[in-house]
């Protein structure tokens, strides 16, 4: 029987050959991890958070995004651990458009993201709508260009995330001229006057 040492010696000799070779193996438990990570929400048991935009997961946005055509964003954060963090949310002008300004209301741009531990993936920490509009001249193609960063400590995968966005330019509503009707005045028609002749009186002659 051969003893535990020389099993381990040729186990070791093994994997140098695989290792020379190019090949690397990964244990069964790696594997098992590497499998189970999947969507930024599958991990979420382990306490890290995910950002949504308008309902989509922020890693699934193209780099470069189309904005709704009001320019209106919902961000959420889900399963973000107990703490004092906020995130960040930033709008910042981008070429073709980067002297256009930019005015965004409603919702809280730092919002606090660990108001209680972290509870899967439903586990809603903060909601906020932004509505988004601009200032200066668009490009006449595409409108505005932007890009949308969040920055949240404790999402999966990075903490800062960004896109770019288009928001088309308001349509500008089309002029309307008033005109004033003119009033033709129908010219008044003066009767000449008439001449009344009186009547003339003959005499008989007297006998």
């Amino acid at each position: 029987m051969p003893s535990h040492s020389s099993i381990f010696s040729r186990a070791a000799g093994a994997a140098a050959a695989l290792l020379g070779g190019g090949l690397l193996l990964l244990s069964a438990p790696a594997l098992a991890i590497g499998a189970e990570s999947g969507p930024v929400l599958a991990a979420a048991d382990d306490g890290e958070g995910a950002v949504f935009v308008n309902g989509v997961n922020f890693d699934d946005y193209p780099y470069l995004g189309n904005a709704s055509a009001d320019c209106t964003f919902t961000i959420e954060f889900f399963n973000y651990v107990a703490s004092n963090d906020t995130a960040k949310v930033t709008f910042t002008a981008e070429p073709p458009t980067a002297d256009a300004g930019i005015v965004v209301t409603g919702g809280d741009l730092t919002p606090a993201i660990g108001g209680d531990p972290a509870g899967g993936p439903t586990d809603l920490d903060a909601s906020e709508t932004y509505q988004v509009t601009f200032t200066g001249d668009p490009d006449p193609v595409i409108g505005y260009r932007f890009r949308l960063s969040v920055l949240a400590p404790g999402t999966l995968g990075s903490n800062l995330e960004s896109r770019l966005f288009v928001c088309p330019a308001p349509e500008t509503p089309p002029t309307t001229t008033t005109t004033t009707p003119t009033t033709s005045t129908v010219p008044t028609t003066t009767a000449a006057p008439t001449t009344t002749v009186s009547p003339t009186t003959t005499v008989s002659p007297t006998t």
